[in-house]
């Protein structure tokens, strides 16, 4: 309560300065979810406050507005995390279709454990992306995985399990790991297939705009390249790491030249 009344410029919060309490209420980890629920509840008897369960991937496309606030439906959203990578065509609020989503690992998943791997900790996206920095993305070649299914699925799985290979293969050759190239090449195959999906999506659904949600979303390489393909409109808020991109619309007063 008191980090909240910094925010808004007073000493703290009370609950009598609340009109709700909002608690994420799934999907996602079962020891976090029962521990989030159970304290706002708790929180909500005491004070006498209702309380509203929240979707954890609505909540991160949602959260778009604090930085986007005239965004409106139709749009394509990427909502990339730890747990969860898929496309949603958003054809009016709360009036969702999941164009597609991954088989088997998400991408912060594949980042998590490419970085164990390595020995570089918990979690790994931070760490991938700042030694990807410093690197070459086109030094070590590693598969695209269903970048040309011609569906919107994806799969982490294969590429994870190409650079532990390629780890494991330079280890018994007693070859030193240039770790900044390997990471900025991990990086790169993972944003390719994100980006080549999101732009065929935009395109096959007519829409004019883009967003994404979810923790990678903070990967400044990926906001990079989501702002080359879709204009250069884009911001990342600190608390939730989302970003609303707007594609360049031709047809309205705002693209024409003339």
């Amino acid at each position: 309560m008191a980090r909240a009344g910094a925010h808004f410029g007073c000493d703290t919060l009370v609950p009598s300065d609340l009109a709700a309490v909002g608690v994420t209420a799934g999907p996602g980890l079962v020891g976090a979810l029962v521990v989030g629920v159970a304290f706002a509840k708790g929180f909500c008897v005491a004070t006498d406050l209702p309380l509203i369960p929240v979707h954890h991937l609505e909540g991160h496309l949602l959260a778009n507005l604090f930085e986007t606030p005239d965004l409106e439906p139709p749009f394509v959203a990427s909502l990339v995390s730890g747990g969860n990578t898929m496309l949603v065509h958003v054809r009016a609020w709360g009036d969702y279709v999941v164009l597609g989503s991954t088989i088997d690992d998400a991408v912060g998943e594949a980042f998590d454990k490419v970085a164990k791997a390595l020995g570089l900790g918990y979690p790994g996206g931070p760490v991938i992306s700042k030694l990807a920095a410093q690197g070459n993305p086109k030094a070590i070649h590693f598969p695209r995985a269903m970048m040309h299914s011609g569906d919107y699925s994806f799969s982490l799985s294969g590429l994870k399990t190409a650079v532990i290979t390629y780890i494991e293969g330079e280890n018994r050759a007693g070859r030193a790991i240039n770790l900044p190239d390997l990471a900025a090449s991990f990086e790169q195959a993972v944003i390719d297939v994100q980006v080549a999906k999101a732009k065929t999506a935009v395109e096959e659904t007519g829409v004019s705009d883009f967003c994404v949600g979810g923790g990678v979303a903070a990967n400044p390489a990926l906001r990079a390249a989501y702002k080359e393909t879709f204009w250069s409109y884009g911001r990342s808020s600190d608390g939730a790491s989302d970003v609303g991109l707007r594609r360049q619309r031709r047809n309205d007063c705002r693209g024409r030249t003339s």
